[in-house]
């Protein structure tokens, strides 16, 4: 019993020292689990990674081996998904009382295929909270006083790179938490000199390249750390001996040895497994963005600065301003180096000027730094503290407005609100038909559907599409009759004589600078619905929208959820999604 005191004492004495951080992270939980369901069941269109590393996960269950054709990323999030992956399918068989595995098939693809993708957005949470605690234990070792390492951690928490990315099942949050880890060790091995860290360091830095591969920035902090500690590696007893003492050193050095075998390991093993379709991938015309010469220079910064305009200025003038003080500094300057080889690979390799995904990891070093720093360089001015918390409140008010209004765009979505309409306003023997180059709207199929997609576009692939025409019986009568054209300009025939409703959608209300965009724009529904105006007579019965103004439609900003592009557009959206018009064909 007085064991059982003693620990209760030392856990609430605990919790009342480190009650910011517990507030801070609990905050940071709550706006990134907060809308990952805004979707569930059905919704898993808007983010194709989390389609990609699932079904690769199906099908190393089916094929019991990790040897197959899988995602253009390296494979090790699939991998960290599978144990929950497999527990998840045993709760939904005995939730439901299923124990066939064809059964379950069933049911889920019935049910929705959400019910088990959700599983990575729980990851994207847990690593986006988990990487917030990092910020905050970086920051304790910078920075003196606790406001700033708490003001840090804050403003990571509620930026909205961060926030949003860690909503959905991409690699780029998984890739920066061992980024930041891998800077975390780091730090403890430039303190400490226990090699142990060095290791971790290393480690770290590959599972981040094993995840994405902007995840190369991360080998630049255990290479730092050999480079500002050469003394005390290369007096480790070293492997055999060497003529050329330096030369030799480094060769047959035991911890550079271990530590290049650890990384090239970890990387080897998760990039081989899927070599041909990261190969596949990087040498297709989508796998880059087209980028001028001089604008990949500049990008990174322009981005930044269209998301989070004052810590991406306030970030900038710290570093300019604290350049030299920043290169001395036996901490700040990990953090530097990893700005500029980030900054490098950015501006060569991975340039790609509407991925604001791709900021994250600029985001991530350039963003606590800038606050932690200014909130402790005017406590050593020592500003009255009332002005010092108006300012620091003053400064995070836009953070915190861009990512509260980003989380109430993500449920209300133009594309989940047309299937609800769908589903309560067609009847069993009507057919909604649309046009689409990549299919927005994720329904429940009937079995009509399904085999009218696999007849008429060819469809022969898909496992949901044949799964749910193997089990006519069991999906007959359910679902959505919806189908779409696919590039066959059926505007006469549309979906069959049931054809009811003709549905367009667009993200751009024209074409920007005369720049090609891979967005639908209003022109492409314009000249659809003329096409079928020529053999049917149309009616427009509803109209789903995001905003009516008009400078957001177009630019096409309201592709917010999977791209926000400028924080300024939340002022104007109230739903995220395409314009959607539904017509009735009137006969």
């Amino acid at each position: 019993m007085r064991n059982f005191i003693l620990r209760a004492k030392k856990i609430i004495n605990t919790i009342k020292y480190n009650w910011p951080i517990i507030v801070i992270i609990g905050l940071a939980f709550i706006v990134r689990w907060r809308g990952i369901y805004f979707d569930y069941p059905y919704g898993v269109n808007y983010i194709w990674d989390e389609v990609l590393h699932m079904t690769y996960l199906m099908e190393i269950i089916e094929r019991k081996s990790v040897f197959i054709q899988g995602p253009p990323n390296p494979v090790l999030l699939p991998l960290l998904y599978f144990p929950i992956l497999i527990l998840r399918i045993l709760y939904i068989g005995l939730r439901e009382g299923i124990y066939g595995v064809d059964e379950l098939k069933g049911y889920i693809i019935g049910s929705g295929l959400g019910q088990i993708f959700i599983i990575i957005r729980w990851y994207a949470v847990f690593f986006g909270t988990a990487t917030v605690y990092l910020v905050y234990r970086i920051g304790k070792l910078i920075f003196k006083n606790k406001f700033s390492f708490y003001y840090a951690s804050l403003v990571y928490a509620l930026s909205l790179v961060p926030v949003y990315l860690s909503h959905w099942g991409k690699a780029h949050v998984p890739m920066v938490f061992f980024l930041v880890f891998s800077l975390f060790f780091i730090l403890k091995f430039e303190q400490e000199k226990k090699i142990k860290f060095f290791y971790w360091s290393t480690a770290m830095a590959a599972c981040s390249l094993s995840v994405h591969y902007v995840g190369l920035t991360a080998a630049i902090f255990p290479f730092l750390g050999f480079i500002f500690n050469k003394s005390i590696i290369l007096s480790e007893p070293n492997i055999g001996t060497s003529q050329k003492p330096f030369i030799g050193k480094l060769l047959r050095n035991r911890i550079l040895i271990k530590s290049f075998i650890l990384y090239a390991a970890i990387a080897s093993f998760f990039y081989l497994t899927v070599y041909s379709s990261i190969v596949r991938f990087v040498t297709s015309e989508n796998s880059t963005m087209s980028v001028g010469a001089l604008e990949r220079f500049y990008y990174i910064f322009r981005g930044s600065f269209r998301l989070d305009p004052v810590f991406t200025v306030l970030s900038l003038a710290i570093i300019i301003l604290c350049f030299k003080k920043f290169l001395k500094h036996r901490i700040i300057r990990y953090i530097m180096y990893g700005l500029f080889f980030n900054y490098l690979l950015m501006a060569t390799i991975f340039a790609s000027p509407i991925r604001t995904r791709l900021l994250l990891v600029f985001m991530t070093l350039s963003v606590p730094l800038a606050a932690g720093y200014l909130v402790g360089y005017l406590k050593n001015r020592n500003l009255k503290n009332f002005y010092i918390y108006l300012i620091a409140f003053l400064l995070i008010l836009p953070s915190g407005f861009a990512t509260s209004r980003w989380l109430n765009l993500v449920e209300n979505n133009t594309s989940i609100e047309i299937v609800g309409w769908l589903r309560e306003n067609l009847k069993k023997d009507e057919v909604a038909y649309y046009f689409s180059e990549n299919k927005p709207l994720n329904a429940p199929l009937s079995y009509e559907a399904a085999l009218w997609h696999k007849e008429n576009n060819g469809v022969e692939n898909s496992k949901k599409i044949n799964y749910i025409i193997g089990h006519k019986d069991e999906f007959k009568g359910k679902g959505i009759d919806l189908r779409s054209d696919l590039y066959h300009n059926r505007f006469e025939d549309l979906g069959g004589e049931e054809t009811k409703y003709v549905i367009v959608f667009y993200f751009r209300a024209s074409d920007v600078s005369g720049k090609t965009v891979s967005l639908p724009r209003k022109k492409q529904a314009d000249d659809i619905l003329e096409n079928v105006r020529k053999y049917h007579h149309l009616e427009l019965v509803k109209t789903f929208s995001p905003t009516n103004n008009k400078e957001i439609m177009e630019r096409g900003d309201t592709d917010v959820l999977n791209n926000p592009q400028y924080w300024k557009s939340f002022l104007y959206l109230e739903k995220s999604g395409p314009l959607f018009e539904i017509y009735e064909i009137i006969k």
